[in-house]
């Protein structure tokens, strides 16, 4: 299995690589990220890192911008008591959300702040692993609709090959019982 911090160092490279080639201003950008997610439901994990990637595209002489984003989202992993009566487990949890985003960007010079909005599909997945016997390990995963809330800043001047920033978001994930709320927090690279 490929640990997430290599999966963000190649998906970061292959950015930069295709920023070097693009060099004017352009309506469409893409992006990669790396940070921080966390559920933010009672008894969660205590969180862990995230990778994103995607696409903005700009339209044209409007504040507003449609995009597509993909990503993976570690929300880390507990350690459970079993009790008398069964042996002591881990359990991790993480999901994939691929979501369509709106974004309005607001005007401003040297940094360029923005709103964002998306909905779209979580893969969401739990993995049990038992101490004492592998006999018992399980898995499970849901797909399910969500939607996420959020803003962030990118800067730098629009003409640049390569710009950087900073996003923060609210998923907002509609499982069963009660909806699985997630916090992400990601640096970012522009191109």
């Amino acid at each position: 299995m490929r640990s997430p911090f290599a999966i963000a160092v190649v998906c970061i490279g292959l950015v930069l690589l295709v920023g070097s080639v693009q060099a004017q201003e352009k309506p469409l950008t893409l992006y990669g990220g790396l940070g921080y997610a966390k559920s933010m439901n009672d008894d969660a994990p205590g969180g862990s890192i995230g990778i994103q990637g995607g696409m903005i595209y700009r339209l044209q002489d409007k504040p507003f911008a449609l995009g597509g984003e993909f990503g993976y989202l570690m929300l880390g992993s507990d350690d459970v008591d079993g009790g008398l009566f069964f042996p002591d487990s881990e359990v991790t949890l993480s999901t994939i959300p691929l979501t369509g985003q709106a974004y309005f960007l607001i005007p401003s010079e040297g940094m360029a702040p923005y709103l964002t909005g998306g909905l779209g599909f979580y893969v969401t997945k739990y993995d049990i692993d038992f101490e004492e016997s592998d006999t018992f390990d399980t898995d499970d995963s849901n797909t399910d609709l969500g939607i996420n809330l959020g803003g962030g800043l990118m800067f730098g001047d629009p003409s640049q090959s390569v710009r950087f920033g900073a996003d923060a978001r609210l998923h907002i994930i509609m499982t069963e019982d009660e909806s699985t709320n997630v916090i992400a927090l990601m640096a970012r690279i522009f191109i």
